[in-house]
């Protein structure tokens, strides 16, 4: 079923541009070089005439969007799974704690969902996205990072995702921190756009998340395009010209 019209983007420059600037979560901290990069895509934008506040939040958690998101992608993906496979996951639930936030807890809890607590965590999104319609009167995009790394090796060796390891500076940390800053945005059905920032030391590109009101598409593509046209569109990394 489509939406309503997309609005169009709220403003076409940098100049008045209302930026939140979100850099980091002790839940899944942001690698030097991608903290950097979205630091960049900030200075660009303020340097052009934007308003930039690296301290405004919404009035949530970045735990409590983290948890309504994998709970709720959790519980359609078990829909699409074999019986059996669904209850072996879901029954894992018992082996954590009542707050666990780990990506293991949140699937076992996804997958044992009924139709009274979808009810709680739907009502827990609605509020999501209540504060972000609250926030986004303040503020017109939020700068934050796509992921904490930037692109990772693929470690087919390891059969289990959950045994498998990032690095973010310098020390090993779960696979599957790699989603709660995607979720952010996607939890509470909000629009969202990567853009290039930077290449690092890696010959890497490293990104920047530029999330939008809902049904504000265009005004993450906006700044995205405002990003590019201040010299920080795509580049092809090394390797891909070898």
């Amino acid at each position: 079923m489509p939406g309503p019209p997309l609005a169009p983007p709220r403003k076409a420059s940098p100049k008045g541009l209302r930026v939140a600037l979100w850099l980091d979560e002790p839940l899944a901290p942001a690698d030097a070089t991608v903290a950097d990069a979205v630091g960049k895509a900030a200075l660009m934008l303020e340097k052009a005439g934007a308003v930039v506040d690296p301290t405004a939040r919404p009035a949530f958690s970045f735990e409590e969007a983290w948890e309504v998101s994998a709970v709720l992608v959790h519980a359609l993906i078990g829909l699409g799974l074999p019986e059996k496979i669904r209850e072996r996951l879901a029954n894992r639930e018992h082996d954590f704690l009542t707050g666990d936030l780990s990506h293991r807890a949140l699937q076992a809890r996804g997958m044992r969902l009924d139709t009274q607590d979808f009810g709680g965590i739907e009502e827990r999104r609605r509020r999501l996205q209540g504060e972000w319609a609250r926030f986004f009167e303040c503020f017109d995009v939020v700068l934050c990072p796509p992921a904490p790394t930037g692109a990772i090796r693929h470690d087919q060796k390891t059969p289990d995702p959950h045994a498998r390891v990032i690095e973010v500076n310098g020390r090993q940390r779960p696979y599957f921190d790699l989603m709660p800053w995607a979720c952010l945005a996607t939890g509470a059905g909000l629009p969202a756009a990567v853009a290039p920032a930077l290449l690092a030391e890696d010959g890497l590109p490293r990104g920047v998340q530029i999330i939008a009101a809902t049904h504000e598409d265009r005004t993450a593509i906006a700044c995205a395009a405002m990003l590019e046209a201040m010299g920080s569109g795509f580049k092809a990394p090394p390797m891909a010209l070898a």
